[in-house]
């Protein structure tokens, strides 16, 4: 249903679009081999509708999906930048991929490779990058972009989960294009989502080399800001990347970024304070939600961000059960070492350890360790 709303929003560039779908109503499940799905006409002259074998065109899953296609243009501008012959592999791998119902991408397209009887080249894993992703050069993608934002009259876009920075280095400035932290060349196949804030729909879709959502990656998405359409103008990321000198990064490219503060942080422990000093009865209700939230403008990264902490009563009794769960099993590995010194001290969260001889130490349990845990558990804070 979202779906069809969405259609409805956007103009249809080809008044045959309505009459390629077939108005047939399935009444039985119609099973899809894979291997049927690529069994096409000529390209050259096939219409979007006979891309598909003529006895799945009843199909009202397979329909829907070209229909889908051709409702944005896919199909066209696909073909337009690489050839008819790609654009049909796309569709039909998206049209694989959403019948099967696999979550896993990788497995899914390789699963679609086999079964079609592709080459070994079309596989990937983590030793290899299929050929067929890597022939997306990278202009092409960029102008596959920009059309697709024209013809849906999107003019800004929103970068979604950007994930913990794991490569060459986790400072954006310094990072580099697809390297790990040895400085060898990264196999992984990941991507990359970008929304359009008119339609709500993806219009940035990227597959990258490298670990998920890398800090090259990242990087490049904040210099094509600039010079991009549609504007990058927001980026939901993950607190692992969200580091001082990122934000401050991403803020003096005029990127808006929205992330869960770090709960190690000065500005979290003092914004959770002055919350659980109001009391729940006193916060104010999400609409729709049994979740309270208090807010605030904070000084951050040399900057001013609207922090929002948000507490959930449910997420508060299954964090706090885990809290005591963990003490009470750190006060007995302390008692059983004794005076001894842990081989790792800093693994221990609620106790202090003063060394008086080597490897030996007073070990004193922490009320203030344990309190800061129980205060700030059913918590997270947002920042932008």
């Amino acid at each position: 249903a979202k779906v069809e709303d969405s259609t409805s929003k956007v103009e249809d560039s080809s008044s045959k679009v309505e009459d390629s779908v077939s108005k047939e109503e399935v009444k039985e499940k119609v099973v899809i081999n894979p291997k049927d799905i690529i069994e096409t006409t000529d390209y050259s002259k096939a219409e979007s509708h006979e891309i598909l074998n003529e006895k799945f065109n009843t199909n009202s899953f397979i329909d829907q999906v070209y229909y889908i296609a051709n409702k944005f243009n896919l199909i066209k501008i696909l073909s337009s930048i690489w050839s008819p012959e790609v654009a049909t592999k796309i569709i039909n791998w998206a049209a694989f991929c959403i019948y099967t119902d696999k979550y896993n991408a990788t497995h899914n397209f390789n699963l679609f490779a086999k079964e079609m009887n592709l080459s070994e080249r079309w596989h990937m894993s983590s030793q290899r990058f299929s050929e067929f992703f890597m022939s997306f050069e990278v202009d092409k993608m960029e102008l596959f972009y920009k059309e697709l934002a024209a013809f849906l009259k999107e003019t800004s876009a929103i970068y979604l989960d950007f994930s913990n920075i794991t490569t060459y280095s986790n400072n954006l400035k310094n990072a580099a294009w697809g390297k790990s932290k040895t400085g060898e060349r990264l196999k992984q196949v990941n991507l990359a989502v970008g929304k359009g804030t008119r339609t709500h729909l993806p219009i940035f879709l990227e597959i990258y080399r490298g670990n998920v959502n890398d800090s090259s990656y990242l990087k490049r998405a904040g210099e094509i800001a600039k010079k991009s359409i549609p504007k990058i103008e927001m980026i939901v990321m993950d607190q692992g990347a969200a580091s001082k000198e990122n934000l401050k990064y991403l803020e003096d490219l005029g990127i808006n970024v929205v992330t869960i503060l770090k709960s190690k942080t000065i500005a979290h422990r003092t914004i959770l304070a002055k919350a659980n000093s109001m009391g729940h009865a006193n916060l104010q209700l999400l609409e729709g939600s049994t979740e309270y939230y208090y807010q605030e403008i904070i000084n951050y990264a040399d900057s001013k961000y609207k922090a929002v902490a948000v507490y959930s009563a449910d997420k508060a009794a299954v964090e706090t059960k885990t809290i005591l769960r963990d003490r009470n099993k750190e006060v007995q590995e302390v008692e059983k070492l004794g005076r001894q010194l842990p081989i790792k001290p800093s693994s221990m969260r609620f106790h202090t350890f003063k060394v008086k001889s080597p490897g030996e130490c007073d070990a004193e349990y922490s009320k203030a360790k344990f309190k800061n845990e129980v205060d700030a558990a059913g918590w997270f804070v947002l920042i932008t």
